[in-house]
């Protein structure tokens, strides 16, 4: 019996102190490509290709609102896009609402995705710049039309993303 619960408290151990390592870890290859000259402003895209109902606004606000909590100035403007220099970060959103449908049922369902990503700026030697989006996606998924449910999938993603964000400008600075 002792035996056992020596065992289970070795475990244990090993197990809190796996957490409080993984922690402190940086999240996986995204660091090096998420550093920002600026990590007190973030610019975001917002895409929504599809008829969710939710106007972009409302969608809008919820990401605002998770960057101000960070203390992170939210910027959205075209204007703002133009004046960010090569190799700083972007947010980028994309929500998509389906209805779906059957021969038998054109009320069979709805699905809804919210993808995440970080975007990275690139100029050429011309100083032409473009963007491209970095290969890690956040995000949700789900299928109900509860407008506060995809609402807070987009919180969700929003907090998952500056959480990282913050952890790397944090220890990069």
């Amino acid at each position: 019996m002792i035996k056992a619960a020596s065992v289970f408290l070795f475990i244990l151990i090993l197990v809190s102190g796996n957490t409080s390592a993984q922690e402190e870890e940086l999240p996986g290859y995204v660091t090096r490509n998420i550093v920002a000259f600026d990590p007190g402003a973030l610019f975001y895209r917002l895409k929504i290709p599809f008829d969710c109902e939710l106007s972009r606004n409302e969608i809008s606000a919820v990401i605002n609102n998770e960057l101000l909590a960070r203390q992170i100035q939210p910027t959205i403007q075209l204007e703002d896009y133009l004046n960010i220099e090569a190799g700083d970060v972007f947010l980028y959103f994309e929500v998509s609402c389906m209805t779906i449908a059957t021969s038998e049922d054109p009320e069979f369902g709805f699905a809804f995705k919210i993808d995440g990503k970080f975007g990275k700026v690139f100029a050429d030697e011309n100083g032409t710049k473009s963007d491209f989006l970095l290969d890690h996606s956040y995000g949700r998924a789900g299928s109900n039309y509860d407008r506060d449910v995809i609402l807070e999938a987009v919180r969700q993603t929003a907090e998952s993303m500056l959480r990282d964000f913050v952890l790397v400008n944090n220890f990069a600075g």
